[in-house]
């Protein structure tokens, strides 16, 4: 819900404004392009456990003061050479803060440009990987780098105070980079380690900045054009001399010439003193606030019956979507510091409300100085996403790295962790994640623990070695610093102990323009666990519900009320896209379905579990996964393949879905100066092995290979009837970008899905009257004599008596076709232009998609005179081309930048029509921002609000369906800078969500907030 708030230090810690796709501040996903440009007023925080993916296309606009801050979070910047992901200050006359890395959290951002920021990407003791990025216009500098490293790639860096900041024992490699227009374009300091390869410095104030003993060695690199080439008192390299020249001074030790370029610059070594002080800085922030909530009054003639809820005739229906009541979040950081490299760090995310009365979400201490970081507390271990793709601790961690080599990188490192990955739920308790939910039975959950391990070896520069084991276990009744449970308790999962063993291995060519990597992983669990699961995927199988999404399935089954809060696209992502069914019942049906797994999921409990021998490793329980990453120029490539076996577990990825193929390919190629084209093409194969066929390559079901499909063998005959049969999901795309002008700019894009797997559908002949079959167009009488009567309960139809002889014939078959092969094909065309007037920016899109079925039997003899309509083949079985459907949107923003006035208009409608039963579906979204200064420096008003209504119609025969949906938003935030450190918003809310036809999931919310933040 739009007014469902969890990290305060701001209202709406994360505020994408109404004027845009709403991100809650508990992040978990890929933002959606499809709205772009996405308004931003306050800074976005990517909290441990939070994860924030910038897919191509995304445009983010930030006001002043407001960035993106990661605190140990995932944050991936996913764009393109032709489709670059854009971030900018809404007014080009502020700067916005610009994203801050804050933890030692590996952060990759591909195909980007950040523009007007005060720090584009400010980062201490982290990992960047940065390539095919534009940096342009940076206030202070566009990179601020302290004691991290650093890989950047095809970049540019124009027209900065700095481009380049690195400090204390920062190591980093730069590739292909152009930096000009700068006034100062590379700074180092404090034994930093840069090695340069084809880079053009020029028309920069100074070229390089070299001090405190710093190493550059740049190749094939120019440092010419420049005001001052190389500013430095020590001595340079012969590569750094041999690469200066024809600048107006190629080198200087004149520090005057850099101290109107760097503030407070001390010509003398700071003392030991002052490299052990410690220097504090932080952010303090509180929220206090209210929601009042009504739901609507239950005005039919009889009681409601909700679960355990009866809502009597006049009653309010129960509130199970908004907390009511009082609020509170509080947060805190607070870094200290020295020069010398060391930090300690302390931060803190607590809430209170009415159903959770007082919650740490995060709390968190570091220590890191050169060879160690330990940490305590909440945070979130990441590495391969085979073994270790991300899992949220609390607990503890240690790092510790040896042997440095001459470039500054860690030769020999090592890194152990552990602690509880999941607390325990006890039966009858709260569940504190979804509100008026109480633990029943079945429902309650064993703590889970973690334990993991790692050595890092780096014997030379480009190559890359990690071994390392992840281990975990349940424990019920005897947990750490915690109560425990009965053993006779049952769970919502069986308790889970598992061993994963994996390797890791990166190799750079060609001056690291091509990188080759290799992960590999044994994993091993229970074997109750997985017969379990297999139980429980059967019945959404035979729904035809994807397990895909296995991470959903789980939180709905540890969370039922949590499906009346499922919007239309969650539904369709469970359902598929072919299905015909209301969204609200869709819930129904989801329901049903939940509570039947939830009966088998019982079943197995009061079963006693197999014995379970950790020691026992079989081919179905490896993983690997191999990369080939080439970039070089104006060309970009990537290839990889993946193998998950069936019986493969890690800890450290609980959520990956296991026997799964995967293979991908991608080439990006910047054809001219003006054209960047984007080609890829990806293939996962779900459920590759089946029963004792391992499908070990995933293109031959049924053989152990898997190389080449035998269609013909009996094993596709044995296996007709079994509803989770391999699923091939093929996905390619073609994309252009067109930079027209410096003011237009024109995307286009072709996308396919084409999707196939066998399914236990057949047809089986219908005699009956009342079904409708005999009203076909085939058995409409040829000729006047040979009729025959067909009498139904409204009618008697004549129809043709030889068809309806052949028809009948067909009695004594078992059925009329089988081997049924489900093939799917959606194909998507967009294009986007977008126009960059005086102080107004305006984007139009539109996009049109169409899906088609080409499913066949591919044993149909028996119909092959059936010459039936595909709704009359529905009545026998399978309804062909029944869910095919054409679906539009035209996406169109708008953006106004005048003076003190600034304002962010969003407006998209979008149409689906289905072929089968008249389904239509109409949705279209409005969304505005309107942000004024009212008192330079001192007051801000920002009025927001948003508005959305979707139809949903169906047709078939005398049964009529229509639902709608209606939701408007709206705040009014006061912002109030009491000095340059402190200021506080606030706020007034209203949010109403119409449900006319499920009277029961309409309510009103009015919010108030006051919120106070603090920067020292």
């Amino acid at each position: 819900m739009a007014f469902q708030k969890r990290t305060a230090i701001l209202f709406f810690a994360v505020s994408l404004t109404f004027a845009s796709t709403a991100l809650s501040s508990d992040l978990s996903r890929v933002l959606s392009n499809g709205t772009s440009p996405h308004f931003i007023s306050e800074s976005i925080v990517v909290q441990e456990g939070d994860s924030l993916v910038l897919p191509a296309g995304t445009v983010l606009r930030f006001a002043a003061n407001a960035g993106i801050e990661i605190r140990g979070g995932s944050f991936a910047i996913a764009g393109t050479s032709a489709n670059p992901v854009i971030l900018e200050s809404q007014d080009s006359s502020a700067s916005w803060k610009g994203i801050s890395i804050a933890e030692n959290t590996p952060v990759i951002l591909r195909g980007v440009q950040f523009q007007n920021a005060q720090v584009a990407i400010s980062m201490e003791n982290g990992v960047l990987e940065l390539e095919n990025a534009k940096l342009e216009n940076s206030k202070t500098a566009a990179i601020i780098a302290t004691n991290s490293l650093l890989h950047i790639r095809q970049a540019e860096f124009i027209k900065n105070r700095t481009a380049l900041l690195l400090a204390e024992n920062s190591n980093a490699g730069f590739t292909d980079l152009t930096v000009k227009e700068n006034k100062i374009g590379l700074q180092s300091m404090q034994n930093t380690t840069i090695r340069i390869h084809r880079a053009h410095f020029s028309e920069n104030e100074i070229a390089l900045f070299v001090m405190d003993d710093s190493e550059i060695s740049p190749s094939q690199t120019e440092i010419k054009s420049n005001r001052v080439g190389v500013l430095s008192l020590q001595e340079l390299s012969s590569s750094l001399q041999n690469s200066t020249s024809e600048n107006q001074t190629d080198f200087s030790s004149d520090l005057t010439t850099a101290s109107t370029l760097v503030p407070n610059l001390e010509k003398k070594p700071a003392n030991t003193e002052q490299q052990r002080a410690w220097k504090l800085s932080g952010t303090l922030a509180a929220e206090i606030g209210y929601h009042l909530v009504f739901m609507r009054k239950n005005r039919t003639h009889e009681d409601f019956i909700s679960g355990k809820d009866t809502v009597k005739k006049g009653d309010r229906y129960e509130n199970y979507f908004q907390i009511p009541g009082k609020f509170g979040n509080w947060y805190a950081e607070i870094l200290a510091e020295t020069a010398d490299g060391k930090t300690l760090e302390f931060s803190a995310d607590l809430s209170s409300d009415s159903w959770d009365k007082f919650r740490a979400h995060s709390v968190k201490t570091v220590y890191t100085d050169k060879f160690q970081e330990i940490v305590l507390g909440d945070f979130y271990p990441t590495g391969g996403e085979l073994y270790l793709s991300g899992v949220n601790v609390l607990g503890a961690s240690y790092a510790l790295n040896l042997f440095e080599n001459p470039l500054g990188e860690s030769m020999l490192a090592f890194e152990i962790f552990g602690g509880e990955t999941k607390a325990p739920k006890y039966l009858g308790k709260k569940n504190y994640a979804s509100y008026k939910d109480y633990i029943e039975e079945g429902e309650a959950e064993p703590q889970s623990m973690i334990l993991g391990g790692s050595v890092h070896l780096t014997p030379v520069h480009p190559l890359n070695f990690e071994l390392g084991f992840i281990g975990s276990k349940d424990y019920k009744e005897d947990p750490f610093i915690r109560d425990g449970m009965s053993s006779r308790i049952n769970t919502v999962n069986p308790s889970i102990d598992s061993k994963t063993f994996y390797a890791d291995v990166s190799w750079k060519f060609l001056a690291d323009a091509l990188e080759l990597r290799l992960q590999t992983a044994l994993g091993v669990a229970d074997t109750a666990d997985a017969a379990m699961q297999r139980a429980i995927n059967q019945v959404f199988y035979e729904a035809g519900i994807s397990v895909s999404d296995f991470v959903k399935l789980r939180e709905l089954m540890n969370h039922p009320q949590k499906i009346k809060t499922l919007t239309r696209q969650e539904l369709v992502s469970l359902f598929g896209d072919n299905v015909l069914l209301s969204p609200d019942e869709m819930r129904t049906e989801l329901s049903r379905l939940i509570t039947e797994a939830k009966k088998i999921q019982k079943e197995f409990e009061k079963e006693d579990p197999p014995e379970t021998n950790l020691g026992d490793f079989e081919g179905q329980n490896l993983a690997f996964g191999l990369s080939l990453k080439y970039e070089k120029g104006n060309t970009a490539f990537e290839g990889y393949v993946k193998f998950l076996g069936d019986d493969f577990y890690s800890a450290g990825s609980p959520d990956q879905i296991n026997n799964k193929r995967e293979f991908g390919i991608s080439l990006g190629q910047k054809i001219l100066d003006f054209w960047k084209l984007d080609i890829q093409y990806d293939l996962q194969i779900e459920n590759a092995a089946n029963g004792s066929k391992n499908n070990i390559f995933g293109f031959g079901e049924g053989t152990n290979w898997g190389l080449f499909p035998d269609k013909n063998a009996s094993w596709f005959d044995e296996h007709e009837t079994d509803e989770n049969r391999t699923h091939y999901i093929h996905t390619a795309s073609l994309a252009n970008h067109f930079d027209l002008t410096s003011r237009i700019a024109f995307d286009i894009r072709y996308a396919a899905d084409y999707r196939t797997r066998n399914r236990p559908t057949r047809l089986y002949a219908n005699y009956s009257a009342s079904s409708g079959i005999y009203s076909d167009p085939w058995f409409q009488p040829s000729k006047k004599d040979n009729i025959i009567d067909v009498i139904t309960e409204d009618d008697t139809l004549k129809i043709d008596a030889d068809r309806f002889a052949y028809y009948y014939s067909l009695s004594k078959e078992p059925y009329l076709a089988t081997r049924f092969e489900e093939r799917l094909l959606k194909q998507k065309i967009s294009a986007e232009i977008f126009l960059k007037l005086p102080h107004n920016d305006l984007r139009i899109g539109g996009t049109f998609a169409y899906r088609y079925d080409l499913s066949h039997f591919e044993k149909d003899s028996l119909i092959e005179k059936l010459d039936l309509s595909d709704k009359s083949f529905g009545i026998l079985g399978y309804y062909f081309h029944g869910n095919d459907y054409a679906e539009t949107s035209i996406p169109l923003s708008f953006t106004s930048k005048i003076s003190s006035f600034r304002n962010h208009l969003n407006f998209m409608p979008r149409f689906k029509f289905y072929k089968a039963f008249s389904m239509r579906e109409y949705e279209w979204n409005f969304s505005d921002c309107l942000e004024i200064e009212l008192s330079k420096n001192f007051t801000t008003l920002f009025l927001e609000g948003s508005f959305r209504e979707e139809i949903f119609r169906r047709s078939e025969e005398d049964n009529a369906l229509r639902e709608l949906e209606i939701d408007a938003e709206g705040q009014i935030t006061l912002r109030i800078h009491h000095s340059k450190a402190l200021y506080s918003d606030w706020t007034l809310g209203a949010a109403y969500y119409y449900r006319p036809d499920n009277r029961s999931n309409e309510y009103k919310d009015f919010l108030g907030s006051a919120s106070l933040h603090y920067e020292f």
